[in-house]
C-alpha cells in the first residue's frame, strides 16, 4: 500500500482506546448495503459479535420482529443515530422507511470549508459512483470499502469536495455503544426506564432535531392513536386531540409512478378491516408476511415519531395485533382533510 493510502486511511479509522477490527462490524455494514428489512440474529456472523448486536439493540437499529431468532432494521434509528455521531442537523429531511438506492440525504454537518451534506451511499461500487460527482460539498458515508478503490479513496479523502468515508472503518464500540471519535450512539428511546421527571437533553441530543417526516407529532404513545379505512385510497387518523383524513400520496406511501400505494398500505387497511388483527397469508409466505409487519411498522413508527412497537409480540393462531385502535373510522367531530383526501371524498360524494 502507498504511504498517502496509508494516510488516507488512518484519517477515518476509530479513535477509541478500545477499538474494535473491521471485521467486527462487517454484520451491520452488510446489511445496510444489503438494505435488508429483516435479519437473522442467529447466523454465524451475528454470534461472532455479540457486542455488537447488543450496541444495535440498544441504540434501537434492530429491534425484535416477535419471531425467533428474525429481527428488523429500523431505518429511522439508524438515521437518528449517524446523526448524533456525525454532529448533522436534520432540518426537517424526511426520513424514509427504507434505505434507498440513491443517495439518501441524512442531514447537514457544519465544515470549516463550508456545510456539507451529509450522505449515506449503499451498494458497494454503485453506491461508490453515485455519489463522487455530487455538485454540493458532500460527507459520504459507505458501508464498506468495497468498490472504493485506492485512486477513488485519495481523491476523496478528508477536505475534498465529496468526502467519502467508511463506516466500518469509522465506528466502533464503546462501554457497549456505537461510538466514533468522542462521540457516542443515544439510547432508543424505549431502551432504559422512564425517569422520575424528565431531564434536559444533551449536548448531542439537544442538536438533532425530532425524527423528520413525522405528520402526526404529539402522540406520547400508541393508545394515543386511532386509524381506520375511509375508502381504498384514504384512512382516517385521530391522534393526541387531533384528526385528519389523508390518501395513501399524502404520506409518502405511492409507489414510484404515485397511482398505486405501497404494500404497507394495503397492510394497514387489511388491519383496519379486521379491528386491529393481521391474520393471513396473502402476502406470501410467513417470511414474507414478517418482512411486510416490519415495513408497517417502520413505517408507522416514523410518521407518528413514536419509538415503541405498534404490534404486540406475535401470536401463534391470532397472529400479529395493533397496540392502536383500528376500525373506527368515523368519529365524530370537525374533519381535517388533506387536499388529496378532500378530493378523493368529493369524488366519492361523501363531502
Amino acid at each position: 500500500m502507498a504511504a498517502s493510502d496509508h494516510d488516507v486511511n488512518a484519517s477515518v479509522l476509530p479513535q477509541s482506546p478500545v477499538g474494535y477490527t473491521v471485521s467486527s462490524m462487517r454484520p451491520f455494514m452488510d446489511l445496510l448495503d444489503a438494505r435488508a428489512p429483516v435479519v437473522a440474529v442467529g447466523r454465524a456472523e451475528w454470534k461472532r459479535s455479540p457486542e455488537l448486536l447488543d450496541a444495535l439493540r440498544r441504540a434501537g437499529i434492530l429491534r425484535p420482529t416477535g419471531q425467533d431468532g428474525m429481527e428488523e432494521l429500523s431505518v429511522p434509528d439508524v438515521v437518528r443515530v449517524l446523526r448524533v455521531l456525525y454532529g448533522a442537523q436534520g432540518r426537517g429531511l424526511r426520513i424514509l422507511a427504507q434505505i434507498d438506492l440513491q443517495p439518501m440525504v441524512l442531514g447537514y454537518v457544519p465544515d470549516p470549508g463550508g456545510e456539507r451534506e451529509l450522505v449515506l451511499a449503499v451498494g458497494g461500487e454503485r453506491g461508490v459512483r453515485s455519489v463522487t460527482s455530487r455538485g454540493r460539498r458532500t460527507l459520504a458515508l459507505v458501508p464498506t470499502a468495497r468498490g472504493l478503490r485506492a485512486e477513488l479513496r485519495k481523491r476523496h479523502g478528508p477536505g475534498a469536495h465529496v468526502t467519502i468515508e467508511v463506516l466500518e472503518e469509522a465506528l466502533s464500540i464503546r462501554d457497549g455503544r456505537l461510538a466514533r471519535s468522542a462521540s457516542c450512539a443515544p439510547d432508543a428511546l424505549d431502551h432504559a426506564p422512564a425517569p422520575a421527571a424528565t431531564p434536559a437533553p444533551s449536548a448531542s441530543e439537544a442538536a438533532v432535531p425530532a425524527a423528520s417526516g413525522v405528520l402526526f407529532p404529539g402522540a406520547s404513545s400508541w393508545n394515543d392513536v386511532r386509524i381506520g379505512n375511509v375508502d381504498a385510497s384514504t384512512i382516517h387518523v385521530a391522534w393526541a386531540g387531533r384528526r385528519r383524513y389523508v390518501t395513501f400520496v399524502d404520506i409518502g406511501w405511492a409507489s414510484k409512478g404515485r397511482r398505486r400505494p405501497k404494500q404497507q398500505w394495503d397492510v394497514l387497511q387489511h388491519i383496519c378491516d379486521n379491528d386491529g388483527i393481521f391474520k393471513s397469508r396473502r402476502f406470501g409466505n410467513a417470511r414474507a408476511t414478517t418482512k411486510a409487519i416490519s415495513r408497517l411498522r417502520i413505517a408507522l413508527c416514523a410518521l407518528f415519531d413514536l419509538p415503541q412497537n405498534p404490534f404486540d409480540e406475535y401470536v401463534r393462531g391470532r397472529g400479529w395485533r395493533v397496540r392502536f385502535q383500528a376500525g373506527d373510522h368515523d368519529p365524530e367531530g370537525e374533519r381535517e382533510l388533506s387536499p388529496g383526501a378532500r378530493a378523493t371524498l368529493k369524488r366519492a360524494g361523501k363531502l
